[in-house]
């Protein structure tokens, strides 16, 4: 039982992967800003390196000799492809009179353009954004359409 668990959780990014190249979208929202799906495939890249290790492990010496290591392998696959859907959880939807943000962990923040108390620009960490009510938001440069949003803000008043 435990072998055919670790085998599923060998394969499953290797499923992931080829699940997210043939469903592959393009974004082609303007209100929108999302992280580029270059950071959630290197995840998946990286927990089918911790896959091909444990077959290889187990293929060299046996199943029975490995079964510490494999298991920490599994351990490790499954926290970066935890890593890889927070990433894709994150976004950021430019509404009207607010933005909606989605933030990694996938709880929903509401904020509405009077509601910013300040924009503080961190150059390669992207924006900070400061409510009223002390809700600190972090915006990465990283995301896919942040020089408009970037600009967006210039263009209703903020100044950072």
């Amino acid at each position: 039982m435990l072998k055919i668990i670790l085998s599923v959780i060998f394969i499953y990014p290797l499923i992931n992967l080829v699940i997210e190249k043939l469903n592959k979208k393009t974004e082609k929202h303007s209100n929108r800003l999302f992280l580029s799906p270059i950071y959630k495939n290197v995840f998946h890249l990286l927990s089918s390196a911790f896959g091909i290790i444990g077959f290889i492990l187990v293929f060299v010496w046996g199943f029975n000799k490995v079964l510490f290591h494999c298991i920490f392998l599994a351990f490790c696959i499954c926290i970066t492809e935890f890593i890889a859907g927070m990433f894709k959880k994150y976004n950021v939807t430019i509404l009207r009179n607010e933005l909606c943000i989605t933030s990694f962990l996938g709880t929903k923040i509401l904020l509405r353009y009077k509601d910013i108390s300040r924009i503080e620009n961190r150059g390669r960490s992207g924006l900070i954004l400061y409510s009223n009510s002390g809700e600190v938001i972090s915006i990465p440069v990283e995301c896919v359409g942040y020089n408009d949003f970037e600009k967006l803000l210039h263009d209703k008043g903020f100044k950072f």
